[in-house]
């Protein structure tokens, strides 16, 4: 067991980042698998005498906070279908030149790109709202 213990604490001291416990058991690193900017607190923990890496407090560059990775990366995929949904409608006004704009979830339509972008955000929003996790 202490062996272990002594492994995963080696793997804790390669990781790149900075201590945020005196006793160095955790370290806030930069996040794989989301985003660059994006960091996590890595830790040292301990349970019914196994030893194990824990990784908790999802941080996005703008300070924004999440418990679990599945919860960050709900986000981030969300404002990705978001973004998406920008440049399609940005490339459509390209194309147009201007005209109406209409919402690709529900369809109602706009004049300006701008009031078609802000309606989308908030169906993006109000799918956050009433997510259940």
């Amino acid at each position: 067991m202490e062996e272990e213990a002594a492994a995963l604490a080696e793997h804790i001291l390669r990781m790149r980042g900075t201590w945020i416990s005196p006793a160095k058991r955790e370290k806030v690193v930069a996040a794989k698998g989301l985003p660059e900017g994006w960091s996590v607190v890595a830790g040292l923990r301990k349970d019914q005498g196994r030893y194990f890496l824990a990784f908790r407090d999802f941080r996005s560059p703008d300070g924004t906070s999440w418990p679990t990775f599945g919860a960050a990366s709900k986000y981030v995929m969300a404002n990705l279908e978001l973004g998406e949904k920008i440049r399609e409608l940005k490339s459509l006004e390209a194309v147009e030149g201007g005209g109406a704009f209409e919402c690709v979830t529900c369809r109602k339509k706009f004049m300006e790109s701008r009031q078609c972008i802000g309606h989308m955000s908030w169906h993006s929003k109000k799918r956050k709202r009433n997510c259940l996790d």
